[in-house]
């Protein structure tokens, strides 16, 4: 898989239009927000069809959004997304990775 680390907000934009999962949205723009204010707190794993979005911040790295389309999902992408997330987090320093989730990790 081919993996850019640039942010395109174009291209993100319309990864989560065809994610099916409306708050991908908000996570694009969130992350255009940050990139405006601070492009070097921001982290980018994306492709042509999916992408994750995280922040680097203090002491711990915290992913924002993560968007698969529609016809890719269910085959494994969002493991091998998080799981190099979390391998680049640790080796940039990172004791503490979070998440959105209920459980913040």
């Amino acid at each position: 898989m081919k993996v850019y680390h640039n942010f395109d907000a174009d291209a993100c934009l319309e990864i989560a239009k065809r994610s099916g999962v409306k708050q991908t949205e908000k996570d694009v723009a969130y992350t255009k927000f940050l990139a405006f204010h601070n492009p070097k707190k921001i982290y980018v794993l994306r492709n042509d069809y999916c992408w994750l979005l995280g922040v680097r911040g203090g002491k711990k790295f915290r992913i924002i959004g993560i968007a698969i389309v529609l016809e890719e999902q269910r085959k494994g992408i969002g493991t091998i997304l998080l799981n190099k997330a979390i391998e680049d987090a640790r080796r940039g320093g990172y004791k503490k990775v979070t998440t959105r989730s209920k459980s913040g990790e």
